[in-house]
């Protein structure tokens, strides 16, 4: 199943411990093989990087206890720009990143990186992704929307700092939720209504014709 990878969403709640809040900057690193750059970072060649946020945003950010939420357009190679959702419930042109299966998006990893030796410690987190279909239907440019789906979750305590006897400046965050769009598509549910029930009439005729 082809699929476009549109926007994530990332939510993170800082623990309640005393000094579990930090100032350092947080950024959230999205890896994908034979890009386009030529340098080297973190080991590998900087071609496989496909985009960093910084999870910053107009408030006090990783506050004691505090659930924070960041919402990041995925641009594709060619053009920055996304799609977008029409009221029928389909996009209207194709942006985002493609993939041509669902196993292809759990090979691609994401990563958290905090830079400074603030400790944060993240009591748990929360990854979705935004996904349509890559193939079109009924006319070009015509992308069945199939919504937001879990990529990834942790409840388990995390320490980022780059003074290793706190924690860690990298923590790989593992894609082990996506297989519930596959799931999904198996079973008929990724169907847009409308097409669902072209399907259905045309069983019906067809068996009211035996």
């Amino acid at each position: 199943m082809k699929v476009i990878l549109s926007r994530i969403r990332f939510s993170t709640r800082t623990s309640t411990r005393r000094d579990a809040d930090t100032d350092s900057r947080v950024e959230l690193w999205y890896f994908l093989p034979q890009f386009w750059f030529n340098d080297t970072v973190r080991g590998w060649p900087s071609r496989d990087i496909f985009h960093v946020w910084n999870l910053d945003s107009s408030r006090d950010d990783r506050e004691l206890g505090q659930l924070d939420e960041f919402t990041f357009e995925i641009p594709d190679r060619e053009d920055d720009s996304t799609a977008v959702l029409s009221s029928d419930g389909y996009f209207s042109r194709s942006g985002g990143r493609y993939f041509d299966s669902i196993e292809a998006v759990r090979r691609s990893p994401f990563y958290l990186r905090i830079v400074g030796s603030d400790l944060w410690q993240i009591r748990s987190y929360h990854l979705l992704g935004e996904f349509s279909s890559a193939e079109s239907i009924g006319r070009p440019n015509h992308f069945p929307y199939y919504g937001w789906h879990t990529l990834a979750s942790s409840n388990d305590i995390l320490n980022l700092s780059t003074n290793k006897s706190e924690g860690s400046e990298w923590h790989e965050i593992q894609i082990d939720g996506a297989l519930d769009l596959l799931a999904a598509a198996r079973d008929g549910e990724l169907i847009p209504r409308r097409v669902a029930a072209k399907k259905k009439l045309r069983k019906r005729s067809r068996q009211a014709r035996k």
